[in-house]
């Protein structure tokens, strides 16, 4: 089936049968940006990636209740409803169809959009887009760090896990066009679904995004009590990987800033030492540079002729006490990411 730009395949029988058909050449690798937060800490010292709720998705068209068009939804399609999925709720308690419709269809919406209370997903995006301004503008501020994950290995971690996964390119588009569901069968609700979480305006088209997104229910679906309900919590949002995966870490250029650092003071090496502040920031910095000090660049502004560019080098941390950290620069800048 195909919609908008977006090709896929539905089963009336499992979301987790429900696919994206992906015409794109997978990555290599992929990469996850991070603002330097204690959470972004937790998360890169436990290796796991966290799978966030729709409802906190940073675009809010995204998983839009209005992608939803029942415009040419009959009264005798309205009424098997009741029947099919709504058992749990007193009949006096579900709306008419006239008095739906008069609400434009709330109560369809509610529970169409009730089975992403259990979905999470993961953004990254491409490793061209290490170099982009806006991604470290937008996602770490230049003050926090992206991480290079091998795909294969990612994908390979997730797949021991025994719930639904998909992993799809963003499918970017003109306009956002309502997706029709005249008969609101389940099949027809999972093509509604994958549309909502997996198409954005051409606007956000720099992300070069590729989501891995995550049904955490086992069962065929749930209708909650209250249909408004928008998020699962749990354990399971927190999707685990192996440390040997990470390609790279690349600090942003004011990974050291006054919010971790207490002093910055130079010595004979001209070069800057930097006294963390309190305990748990020096805990961070000690991970990394015990655990990726191999693998570990500075982004950040570097002089090329006659331009200042974004670029990234090679760095080496050096511990020079318990709570104060420098750092020099080894290898070649890359300004070109081919």
């Amino acid at each position: 089936m195909e919609f908008n730009g977006l090709k896929y395949q539905v089963s009336d029988n499992r979301l987790t049968q429900t696919y994206i058909e992906v015409d794109k050449e997978l990555p290599e690798t992929v990469v996850k940006f991070y603002p330097n937060s204690a959470y972004s800490q937790e998360a890169l010292m436990n290796n796991y990636l966290y799978l966030t709720y729709v409802s906190q998705f940073n675009d809010t068209f995204e998983a839009s209740e209005y992608f939803f068009d029942f415009r040419l939804l009959d009264k005798n399609k309205y009424s098997e409803l009741y029947n099919k999925y709504f058992t749990k709720i007193p009949r006096s308690e579900f709306p008419s169809y006239e008095e739906d419709k008069k609400n434009n269809f709330n109560m369809l919406r509610a529970f169409c959009k009730s089975f992403l209370a259990w979905v999470g997903s993961v953004s990254f995006t491409t490793y061209s887009n290490i170099l982009n301004s806006l991604m470290w503008s937008h996602y770490a501020s230049d003050k926090g760090w992206a991480i290079e994950l091998d795909r294969c290995g990612l994908i390979a971690s997730i797949n021991q896990n025994d719930f639904g996964k998909w992993f799809f390119p963003i499918n970017y588009v003109e306009n956002l066009k309502l997706f029709n569901l005249t008969d609101v069968q389940y099949g027809e609700i999972c093509g509604a679904l994958l549309y909502m979480i997996s198409t954005k305006n051409n606007e956000w088209k720099y992300e070069d995004e590729w989501r891995l997104t995550c049904y955490l229910l086992h069962e065929r679906f749930i209708v909650p009590e209250t249909l408004m309900i928008q998020e699962f919590s749990g354990k399971e949002r927190k999707l685990s990987y192996p440390p040997n995966i990470i390609k790279k870490i690349i600090l942003g250029q004011t990974f050291f800033n006054q919010h971790n650092v207490d002093t910055t003071f130079y010595r004979q090496s001209k070069k800057p030492l930097y006294k963390i502040k309190e305990t748990s920031e020096t805990d961070f910095i000690n991970y990394i540079y015990e655990n990726y000090n191999n693998i570990l660049f500075m982004n950040g502004a570097f002089q090329t002729n006659d331009n200042i560019v974004r670029a990234i080098q090679q760095i080496e941390l050096e511990k020079v006490d318990s709570d104060t950290f420098t750092f020099r620069f080894v290898g070649d800048v890359i300004s070109k990411i081919v």
